[in-house]
């Protein structure tokens, strides 16, 4: 069967079942080897988290904890990192309304009978 003998409810299909694995694999590349980032409102820590939320490195700026002791830069370092967790949080949020819109287009085909 040539591609111009597809029927148009299965070139439908296909095409919004396309849409929902693209999403998909988007989301999955972006847990597996992305990477969000996160500093302190001074711009002194700078903390890096992978798309499963670990922590995966910590930069702070030389002589930091030095000039204002542990206490103080571990709450940077917190601050940091909850940036970072918003960040990620925000993308996972446009990720899984994008997941749910293919899935709710395609409902929304088979429940038509379109497809």
């Amino acid at each position: 069967m040539s591609r111009e003998e597809i029927p148009p409810n299965v070139a439908q299909a296909l095409a919004l079942a396309g849409r929902f694995q693209a999403a998909l694999d988007g989301t999955l590349n972006q847990m597996n080897s992305g990477s969000f980032r996160g500093t302190d409102e001074a711009k002194t820590v700078e903390v890096t988290i992978n798309g499963h939320q670990w922590l995966t490195g910590v930069r702070i700026e030389d002589g930091l904890l030095k000039e204002l002791g542990a206490e103080a830069v571990g709450a940077r370092v917190n601050e940091a990192l909850q940036n970072a967790q918003a960040t990620a949080s925000a993308y996972n949020e446009a990720a899984g309304q994008q997941l749910t819109a293919a899935l709710a287009a395609m409902s929304q085909a088979a429940n038509r009978g379109t497809f």
